[in-house]
């Protein structure tokens, strides 16, 4: 199958994602540039009452911080270092649309990840996937499991009803990075 070649780069402490999408077996578009910019929030509190309604579509995220990818702490890999993280926040929440105009099209999409903490991701509020983290909702305070030992590898997660979760226009990955 074809594919999308959406980056999305988000090192915290190590934490990268790709998202990938198969388009008519033939077809290949890139959602989201491996440098884009992106909305984040530190998890200092929780980022939007509900809880979870920073991970949809229609969420108003204007007072958030713009800032490119990869996010990291501890050591800078380009993109945005987040050096005030150490004993304030364990948590970045991360959003960037997307325009998607057939969905229909996207049978298949790949949610490539590499953490040495953990991570949640959901399109259009749809949780997608969930690494090195407890089951059910966590909260901005909340730490991955133990870190992993380096070298970290990619993970490729294989999504295979991309078409249900995305909309014509606009769309939206959220991630909880730990």
């Amino acid at each position: 199958c074809g594919r999308f070649s959406p980056s999305l780069i988000v090192p915290i402490v190590c934490f990268c994602v790709a998202l990938l999408a198969g388009i008519l077996q033939v077809n290949a578009a890139t959602l989201i540039p491996p440098a884009a910019q992106w909305r984040y929030q530190k998890g200092l509190t929780e980022a939007s009452t509900p809880a979870d309604a920073w991970r949809e579509v229609t969420f108003d995220d204007s007072g958030w911080g713009l800032s490119a990818m990869p996010y990291s702490y501890g050591e800078s890999l380009g993109g945005t270092t987040l050096n005030d993280m150490r004993g304030f926040y364990t948590s970045v929440f991360l959003r960037r649309t997307f325009d998607v105009a057939n969905p229909g099209a996207a049978r298949i999409l790949e949610l490539m990840t590499r953490s040495d903490g953990g991570c949640i991701a959901w399109i259009n509020g749809v949780g997608v996937f969930r690494y090195n983290m407890p089951e059910g909702e966590v909260a901005a305070s909340a730490s991955s499991m133990p870190a992993l030992a380096e070298p970290i590898p990619w993970l490729t997660t294989v999504i295979t009803n991309g078409h249900e979760l995305l909309n014509v226009g606009p769309n939206v990955l959220a991630i909880h990075a730990f």
